[in-house]
């Protein structure tokens, strides 16, 4: 294509420019192994030329350029002095004419000789070889032996030929050097061969002529042997013309062999063709291209080892997975040929999908072709590319099969080789590890941002409305047997439908790329104070975490009525005329929430009328109480009772008793009614005494007095003896006699018999921990204080040492209980783990069980001491003892991998292969010059053992290491010198 480009351009130049242009004669290539030389002339406007420099050319070698060659003119003002052997057919087929032919053009060719420094010798040959005259100047002798030319015997032709080369060789001391064969027939006696006239000739850089007379001739064979050492080939049918020929021939060699040579090294020697262009540029105002082909020969010592190595990757079941090929080799500017190789795999777990050399990888742009084979595939690069350096080559793409646990499999070459070349590849093995595809689910989630409360028709608008929850798989499997549960405040909303607050997807799978989606009507209730409130709806995958979606939702408040009432009962005066009945007696409140809004708070206050007070419990004798509820719903109504009392009055009297009720401390309503106490007159009372509190404790008991000195008591409970001893609740009194037989009525005294607290302890998890976990113990709420036995004084004690505990409660009344005992067992845990890095693998301490994460999130499958890192992020590793009880390491950032692969110019060369090895591993050292060192293998504990002593020599140590009977797992082989500690990873399988 060059050259055609180049042709294109030329033709335009000439429509339009009339300047000389150069013209490039390349003539032939000729191989002097290792050299190679490119026969030229160069001629500029019709004349020749000479005066080129090394910037005037530009030499290709299968498209790469060859930089480093020389370049020889001869001097046109000096005249070459020529050393001719002249080699004559002297067979018998020669005899006559054709004899007569050749004696006249050896004459012709010496008279044109100059005598002084020219030099010829002559040669003849039929079934033998005979040197009919040594190299010599002087003309008598030439003229002497050519006279006497013989005609008779077989042809040895090539044997003749041969003779001639070696006596130029040995003899001739001119700059100018050819051959000149004449023949008449087909060779029938040599010995030699035409390849290896061929051969010798160009080492040796001597041109050959040669002339065919008549038509019996191997004209095949002598105009290959012209053509390949620069000479010329003639043919003529008349002895006659041979005299011309010959001085054709002497021309051609004093003016015509005016050559340009150009000689480069090669070190490559694989037997194989190569193109060489030769390009004359900006020179006699134009370009000329010319080009030749030559093969070098084949030699196996000249080969050398090209590393290569197939990454290891890693990818999740169903995707596909790219095998890099990293050249580890550096190549320096050299052609990349055709390569040849079959990849193995395990098809049940691999299926191959493509070859491919992406944007910057060093075969980009060469095409692949792909075929079946056994185990694998068989892939062909269709092309030959220039590579300088190293780096990737080429990627293998793979389908993946679906897994249930990280799989790990091999991927090698076989039989790897190039077209051409003197490299030999050597492939190290990848693995390709497959985790399980696991689902990847978020959720979006629908519902209004807030009600309106409708005064008409007392009810939020919308009510009922929709929440509609969206859970998307962006994963690779399926999130399996999804449900999703509903959360939200029951005292602010209700579920209309469906009234479960769970249900089931439908699929119950979540295929990846899909979403599931789920609604429920909720409806609000009427609140009294507006708020936000929020809705959550969980989503519930049996390989997926819990995932939470949410709305918040305001609701406003809506208004609320009241309607009050008050029951008083009638006082009457007892059988006994000794009191009132009831006395004391129950004045009973109540309030209806008439509205359609949950109230605030309520509140109830009593107002007493003079002489009446307030008996019972504490909190009884409170003017003013909570109500129970303290909240009231829609049509909901709440009571409150209080317990009055009065002394009889011999007067009859009339009282007004009400009860006012307030929400959230503002007024809502009031009720009242009248109390009536009758005139009653008692001859005399009696007051009652006590040892103690009359609030009393379940299990306490008090004793009531009478007083001393009457004639017989009798209790409102039968019992006739002036003390009476009481342990549960009631009003309690005691009629006296005098020894008269006067009645008199002791007050009424209301003894309170309060329940003992028995609080139930609740552990907030298991009561066997690890050290460095707590327990928290529950004793519930609703008690006036807690007494923990390890000091604790609230409601929940964090429990973090062995042991037995319990809690000891009192309740408003005052009374004291004691729960049962917890029994708490503290683990050891493991020692905090440490992280240590020896290029990409990390290896934390012994334990007996490991869990590496990465940026916080559990790596799956990793769970081995040691872990190669393969993405850059945050690490922590997780050990976990035999009891379950696990620590974590501090944080280890990477931001750089590979770090054991830099290498600077002048380190130590280190392959190890193949990787993952079995019971056998090949270490290949390449040390500069004059560097020490030591190798040593360092395994998965970090126990080192020496291998060897290394000293540098600039070759390749190869050391094969037996790994039988070693643990599996990561092992790094370390190389110590004065400058430095070098180091190369490999796995054990």
């Amino acid at each position: 294509m060059r050259r055609i480009l180049l042709t294109v351009v030329f033709s335009l130049l000439a429509l339009s420019v009339t300047y000389a242009q150069p013209n490039l004669n390349f003539k032939r290539v000729t191989v002097n192994w290792p050299t190679i030389e490119l026969y030229f002339s160069v001629g500029c406007n019709g004349n020749p030329a000479y005066n080129m420099a090394k910037q005037d050319f530009k030499i290709f070698e299968n498209d790469i350029e060859v930089k480093d060659f020389t370049l020889w003119c001869p001097d046109p003002s000096v005249r070459c002095g020529m050393s001719v052997a002249l080699v004559f057919d002297a067979s018998g087929s020669m005899s006559g004419a054709g004899n007569a032919g050749a004696k006249a053009a050896g004459r012709a060719f010496v008279d044109g000789m100059d005598g002084m420094i020219d030099e010829a010798t002559v040669i003849w040959f039929n079934t033998q070889v005979n040197i009919a005259q040594q190299m010599t100047t002087l003309k008598p002798l030439l003229y002497s032996a050519v006279d006497g030319i013989p005609a008779g015997g077989g042809t040895a032709v090539w044997d003749g030929c041969y003779a001639g080369i070696i006596e130029l060789i040995n003899n001739g001391v001119n700059q100018c050097r050819a051959v000149i064969v004449m023949t008449d027939g087909g060779d029938n006696s040599s010995t030699r061969t035409p390849a290896e006239i061929i051969s010798l000739a160009n080492r040796n850089r001597i041109p050959v002529f040669t002339i065919g007379l008549g038509t019996s001739i191997n004209a095949t064979e002598l105009e290959m042997i012209a053509l390949l050492t620069g000479g010329r080939y003639y043919q003529t049918p008349n002895a006659g013309q041979l005299a011309a020929i010959y001085l054709e021939i002497m021309t051609i060699i004093q003016q015509g062999m005016q050559e340009c040579v150009i000689t480069y090294e090669r070190d490559c020697a694989d037997g194989g063709y190569r193109s060489v262009e030769l390009q004359l540029k900006d020179f006699c105002g134009g370009t000329d291209v010319e080009t030749k082909t030559y093969r070098a020969p084949m030699d196996s010592t000249t080969f050398s080892d090209l590393y290569m190595e197939l990454g290891d990757t890693y990818a999740k079941g169903g995707a596909d997975v790219d095998v890099p090929l990293e050249l580890i080799t550096p190549i320096d500017d050299r052609m990349f040929y055709p390569f040849r190789f079959t990849v193995l795999f395990d098809e049940s777990k691999l299926q191959f999908k493509a070859a491919e050399a992406p944007v910057g990888y060093l075969l980009h742009g060469v095409p692949f072709t792909v075929s079946p084979a056994a185990g694998g595939v068989y892939i062909q690069t269709a092309a030959r590319i220039p590579v300088s350096g190293n780096g990737l080559l080429l990627n293998l793409t793979f389908g993946t099969v679906m897994v249930q646990d990280t799989t790990c499999t091999q991927v090698s070459f076989y039989q790897p080789n190039f077209e051409q070349g003197c490299f030999i590849p050597k492939v190290a093995s990848g693995e390709v590890c497959i985790v399980p595809a696991v689902p990847e689910v978020a959720c979006t989630m629908d519902g209004p941002s807030q009600l309106a409360w409708e005064e008409l028709i007392t009810d939020y608008v919308p009510n009922p409305f929709t929440v509609t929850g969206r859970f998307f798989n962006t994963g690779e499997a399926d999130a399996l047997n999804a449900r999703f549960k509903i959360a939200y405040d029951t005292t602010v909303l209700r579920l209309v439908s469906p009234l479960m607050d769970e249900q089931s997807a439908s699929p119950p799978n979540i295929a990846p790329g899909n979403y599931a989606e789920v609604s429920w009507q909720v409806a609000a209730r009427p609140i009294p104070t507006g708020d936000s409130t929020m809705i959550c709806i969980t989503g519930m995958m049996d390989n997926h975490k819990s995932i939470d979606c949410c709305v918040q939702v305001y609701v406003p408040p809506a208004t609320t009525s009241f309607e009050c009432s008050l029951d008083i009962p009638e006082i009457e005066i007892r059988p006994d005329q000794k009191g009132y009945t009831p006395m004391p007696f129950t004045v009973r409140a109540g309030i209806k929430n008439n509205g359609a809004a949950q109230t605030g708070s309520m509140i109830a206050s009593i107002l007493l009328p003079d002489g009446f007070t307030l008996t019972g419990s504490a909190s009884e004798r409170q003017l003013t109480r909570q109500l129970n509820p303290g909240s009231l719903a829609p049509d909901e109504e709440a009571f409150i009772e209080w317990y009055l009392e009065h002394d009889p009055v011999a007067l009859g009297k009339t009282a007004n008793i009400q009860v006012e009720f307030t929400e959230n401390g503002a007024f809502a309503c009031i009720a009242g009614g009248d109390v009536t106490l009758p005139a009653l007159d008692i001859p005399f009372t009696v007051q009652l005494t006590h040892d103690d509190d009359l609030l009393l404790c379940e299990g306490e008991t008090v004793t009531l007095n009478a007083p001393e000195g009457y004639a017989s008591y009798k209790w409102s409970t039968g019992y006739e003896q002036r003390s009476l001893t009481v342990s549960t609740t009631g009003d309690y009194w005691c009629t006296v006699k005098t020894p008269s037989g006067q009645s008199g009525q002791s007050d009424t005294v209301h003894v309170e018999v309060y329940p003992i607290p028995h609080p139930q302890l609740q552990p907030g998890g298991t009561q066997t921990l690890c050290d460095g976990d707590t327990l928290i113990l529950d004793a519930g709420a609703g008690f006036t204080y807690y007494n923990w036995n390890n000091g604790a004084t609230g409601q929940k004690a964090l429990i973090m040492r062995s042991g037995a505990y319990f809690v000891t409660v009192g309740n408003a009344a005052g009374c004291e209980g004691r729960s049962d005992t917890v029994f708490v067992q503290i683990l050891p845990a493991p020692d905090k783990p440490r992280i240590n890095r020896t290029g990409d693998v990390l290896m934390t301490d012994l334990g007996p069980m490991y869990q590496w994460m990465l940026n916080g999130q559990n790596i799956p499958g990793a769970t081995n001491q040691y872990h190669v890192a393969v993405a850059t992020g945050t690490y922590r590793v997780r050990i976990t003892n035999e009891h379950g009880c696990s620590s974590l390491s501090d944080p280890l950032t990477i931001s750089v991998l590979g770090v054991d692969d830099t290498r600077m110019p002048g380190d130590p060369v280190m392959h190890v292969y193949p990787d993952p090895a079995d019971d056998r591993v090949t270490l290949s050292l390449e040390m500069p010059a004059g560097m020490t060192g030591s190798v040593f293998l360092v395994d998965i504990l970090g126990k080192t053992e020496l291998l060897r002593d290394a000293v540098g020599s600039g070759q390749r140590i190869k050391t094969t290491l037996d790994l039988s009977g070693r643990a599996k797992g990561m092992y790094h082989i370390m190389l110590r010198t004065p400058d430095g500690v070098y180091t190369k990873k490999f796995l054990k399988k």
